[in-house]
């Protein structure tokens, strides 16, 4: 009997391993919306193409665009990434060093379209004013009084800025003017507040445990207040990790004495996104380490992501995907530094000169986020993915063999096509057999399928993984399974 079995449906590794043991780390599910072969299948995740490096020991703590020109915090300095074109089309980008910001931690950035506000959290606030082309630390008196800021945004013509328990705001298109008078507090919940985030012109004001959704009402001193019956039972519990994406935002948080889980805002509600598997994954980290994750978003080939780097992975929802599925759909993203499998080495990601840039973690590069490019500034990338339980009914199943649908062939590698290795496992993925490789095929050998025979008898479910590391371009449309017995 030949079945196609479950491979295309994203990252689910549950605490107790046979229940579900897919992994998908660096392919990403893309949805059809048409008929097609299979209902889903895995595309690579992008590779990185560098661009520049500003210094090996300068990582990223943060990037921004403004009036369509990337800002970059790398080490302890403010870059400007400047595009030059000449009379023969030959495209280079130029970094301006713009001047330091102290510090190490991740910075929180908005602009009013001049100014472009870098806040280190706890520490100081900057401005860099493009029409003077100027970087100013932020010296007024009651930005200190009232904060130091530990984050800032931007709306109605204000910086807003957040420390533990107050909102305060700027001059009218001045980030560097302050009144001690010009704050608010959050009011309904005793929660201190943890991020800020504006969205269609409203201020979402996260507390620890819940959130409060502010209007613009050009009130006396702060010009937000809070909207009536607006408090919402679930807070923010990493700062950075709000994230727009699409129409609305998303966040790490929890409801009222809850667990980490990741949150969309939805109409006037909160909508959890993220599955088991991922909370029991947020529950290993300890508070701080909840409290670092960075998030990031960005489209590309039609998708649209939003990620969140942890301590030791990067998970990446991906909201068309899960919008086309009707169920959260999620994809793991790992890089290879030094010997050793890593979190995603990307640190943020920015959107300009029609390019998707992103900057570095380990050091101070910054690259060309490309579906056209299958490595990580030359390094491999290790792509896995681990097809859904299959138990034929609870019977036993007498294996003839598996086969990937893919459409390979299309590159060549050191003299010969890519290749894949298989292993399964037959107690729900906590031991694995011997790898087995097949080739993808050399360029133009489009018919060839990755096919391996003779798979033996399994009494339980059998679980089959898929490891791909190559420089060359693979789809997985789908796997087909060829198996004889049952009950």
């Amino acid at each position: 009997m030949r079945t196609e079995l479950p491979i295309a449906t994203g990252y689910y590794v549950s605490s107790s391993i046979p229940v579900a043991a897919q992994e998908c780390t660096n392919w990403y599910v893309s949805v059809p919306e048409t008929s097609a072969y299979t209902k889903a299948q895995l595309f690579q995740t992008p590779g990185l193409q560098l661009i520049l490096n500003v210094g090996d020991e300068k990582k990223n703590r943060g990037a921004h665009v403004m009036a369509g020109v990337p800002y970059f915090v790398c080490g302890q300095r403010l870059y400007r990434l400047d595009r030059n074109v000449t009379v023969d089309g030959v495209e280079s980008f130029n970094p301006v060093d713009i001047g330091e910001i102290e510090g190490a931690d991740y910075v929180s950035m908005a602009d009013n379209g001049d100014q472009l506000c870098i806040v280190v959290p706890d520490i100081k606030g900057y401005i860099y004013t493009r029409s003077s082309d100027m970087l100013q630390t932020i010296t007024s008196a009651p930005y200190y009084d009232l904060g130091p800021s530990r984050q800032v945004v931007y709306a109605g013509s204000y910086f807003i800025h957040q420390s533990q328990r107050t909102l305060f705001n700027s001059a009218p298109n001045d980030g560097l003017s302050y009144d001690g008078l010009d704050f608010a507090e959050a009011e309904s919940d005793p929660d201190d507040i943890v991020g800020i985030h504006v969205s269609r012109g409203q201020l979402f004001v996260g507390g620890s445990e819940t959130t409060e959704i502010w209007q613009n009402v050009g009130a006396l001193n702060f010009p937000f207040q809070p909207i009536q019956g607006s408090v919402l039972p679930v807070g923010v519990r990493a700062r950075n990790s709000i994230v727009p994406f699409g129409n609305s935002f998303g966040f790490v948080g929890a409801d009222i004495g809850g667990q980490p889980a990741i949150y969309q805002f939805s109409g006037n509600n909160f909508d959890r996104i993220s599955t088991t598997a991922i909370e029991y994954l947020l529950l290993q980290y300890s508070q701080e380490q909840v409290e670092s994750i960075v998030g990031f978003q960005y489209s590309q080939d039609g998708a649209v992501f939003a990620g969140w780097i942890l301590p030791d992975t990067c998970l990446v929802y991906d909201a068309k995907a899960s919008s086309l599925s009707q169920k959260p759909v999620w994809h793991e993203r790992k890089s290879f530094i030094n010997g050793q499998q890593t979190r995603w080495r990307v640190n943020s990601v920015v959107q300009a000169y029609n390019r998707l840039f992103a900057a570095d973690f380990v050091s101070g590069r910054i690259g060309q986020l490309s579906s056209a490019v299958h490595t990580e500034y030359g390094e491999y990338i290790r792509r896995r993915v681990t097809a859904g339980p299959f138990n034929n009914s609870g019977g036993c199943t007498f294996w003839s063999s598996v086969q990937l649908i893919i459409d390979g062939g299309n590159d060549t590698v050191a003299g010969r096509g890519g290749a894949v290795d298989m292993s399964y496992s037959d107690d729900g993925g906590k031991t694995w057999g011997v790898e087995s490789t097949r080739e993808v095929g050399m360029i133009g050998e489009y018919k060839i399928q990755p096919t391996w025979n003779r798979l033996g008898m399994c009494r339980n479910a059998r679980v089959y993984r898929f490891d791909f590391s190559d420089n060359c371009k693979l789809v997985i449309i789908g796997l087909i399974g060829d198996f004889g017995g049952g009950r």
